[in-house]
């Protein structure tokens, strides 16, 4: 199995459960310190309760990473 059968976001099923019945319940900003805001979406299977958070800020992330790699190096 891939990490895409086990996220509620790429596959549409708890990873858990394997329900279908999951809802997107919110996004919220994350700020952090070396990469700024981050956008957080937060999902939650109507099954078995399980709560999962995802983000597609985690390119730009390790875009910025191997940029300062490479600086250092």
């Amino acid at each position: 199995s891939t990490i895409q059968d086990k996220n509620i976001v790429k596959s549409g099923k708890c990873p858990k459960c394997a329900s279908s019945d999951v809802l997107r319940i919110g996004h919220r900003n994350l700020e952090s310190a070396d990469f700024g805001n981050l956008l957080i979406e937060d999902y939650i299977c109507l099954n078995c309760g399980y709560v999962e958070s995802f983000s597609d800020d985690y390119i730009m992330i390790k875009v910025q990473r191997s940029q300062r790699k490479k600086k250092n190096e």
